[in-house]
């Protein structure tokens, strides 16, 4: 227990401490709490690009780091009009862009995931707040990160939020369990999202056994429940502004350079029949930690780093 207060008094004098605010009933710990302190990306949590190297849907930036700024507590993604020679000196690109993933770093099965988010107005820009499979490094690379998976893992593409800068007021969300056949996914646009172009707006999903919920600031939109087409497998955290594709309009380049902003992003896991839910002890939910390796190691999001104590005494 001392170090549970030890650990709740920093994050309080550090100003970075949460309570439970998810729209959801029960009890529940953050397990993840990115809220983009100091100057610089933690490394410990996020990567800049994807795994793989290769254009995909036919968009038009590369991702590079150098697009990737945190500052006043806020993570940006810069998009502009520039060449780049992304991963390979043949792949000559239009336009630079940003991109977050937690792959490798920090991965979940079911829980509440959210991010607040501001867009930008360019058309033919295209953000996502996604997340995908990740079953353990000691597999080969397809095993890991496929879609579908196998019978014993199956996992999916679960897109939170999808938004093209030229819609009004509204968003998209999708699973996707195959790709290029008849059947592949399930998606819902024109999800109403009042103001959406203005300001920080939060996006989530609450992904369970039997089904996804998501969420717009705060509120319940839609919910899938096929339950066939439920993930098992742990999976991590993506999110990224493309530019151009083919989804979006033509990209307006007079409107340019343009910027994406994270605010915060955090994942909450339940607690269930546990001690701590029926006494209502959860000081342990108020730090502002993010777990990696199951728990090894506690991180806060200015970059401190202490190791986790066993807490039996």
């Amino acid at each position: 227990m001392q170090t549970i207060l030890f650990l709740m008094l920093l994050a309080i004098m550090s100003g970075t401490a949460v309570s439970q605010t998810i729209p959801l009933p029960g009890n529940w710990e953050c397990t993840l709490n990115e809220g983009f302190k100091g100057t610089q990306l933690n490394t410990n949590l996020w990567n800049t690009r994807y795994w793989f190297c290769d254009v995909i849907n036919n968009e038009e930036q590369a991702y590079v780091p150098e697009n990737v700024i945190v500052e006043n507590d806020v993570c940006k993604f810069i998009i502009e009009k520039r060449n780049v020679n992304y991963c390979r000196t043949n792949m000559n690109m239009n336009y630079a862009s940003g991109i977050i993933t937690s792959f490798g770093k920090f991965t979940q099965t079911y829980g509440y995931f959210e991010a607040s988010i501001k867009m930008p107005t360019t058309p033919g820009l295209w953000l996502a707040f996604w997340l995908w499979p990740d079953r353990g490094v000691e597999l080969d690379e397809n095993s890991r990160f496929s879609v579908p998976g196998t019978a014993d893992s199956p996992g999916f593409e679960i897109d939170i939020m999808e938004y093209l800068c030229e819609w009004t007021n509204v968003y998209h969300v999708a699973i996707h369990w195959c790709y290029g056949e008849p059947n592949c996914g399930w998606g819902q646009g024109n999800i109403p999202a009042p103001a959406i172009e203005d300001g920080f707006h939060t996006f989530g999903v609450h992904w369970d056994k039997d089904k996804y919920d998501f969420y717009y600031d705060g509120i319940k939109t839609i919910s899938f429940t096929i339950k066939s087409k439920i993930s098992e497998a742990p999976q991590f955290i993506m999110l990224n502004c493309a530019a151009g594709g083919d989804w979006p309009s033509p990209i307006n380049d007079s409107a340019l350079p343009d910027v994406m902003e994270i605010d915060w992003v955090r994942a909450w896991r339940e607690i269930k029949n546990t001690a701590a839910s029926n006494t209502g002890d959860r000081e342990e939910e108020n730090l502002n930690i993010f777990w990696e390796n199951k728990a090894e190691k506690l991180y806060d999001n200015s970059g401190m780093k202490e190791e986790a104590e066993n807490d039996n005494e």
